[in-house]
């Protein structure tokens, strides 16, 4: 009969340790998705502004592509 109540007395313990390391796990999974999404909308801002300026930039050099070709054909007709 005592045998029986320190198992079941253990087994509870065990029990309350299993749901309370359970219920750590949960709480620290959360934290991790939580900082996981921060930093995915991080990047994927960052990855926007690269965009802006990427397109920017190809703007700028497809502009300097027509400048320097038109004066290259203004400067060809020039001489003709």
């Amino acid at each position: 009969m005592d045998i029986n109540r320190r198992r079941d007395a253990e087994m509870q313990k065990l029990q309350r340790d299993f749901e309370d390391s359970q219920s750590q796990n949960d709480a620290q999974l959360a934290m991790f998705r939580k900082k996981h999404q921060e930093a995915v909308n991080q990047l994927t801002e960052q990855m926007d502004q690269l965009h802006k300026v990427k397109q920017k930039c190809v703007d700028t050099v497809s502009l300097l592509h027509s400048c320097v070709t038109r004066d290259t054909i203004n400067s060809y007709l020039f001489f003709f």
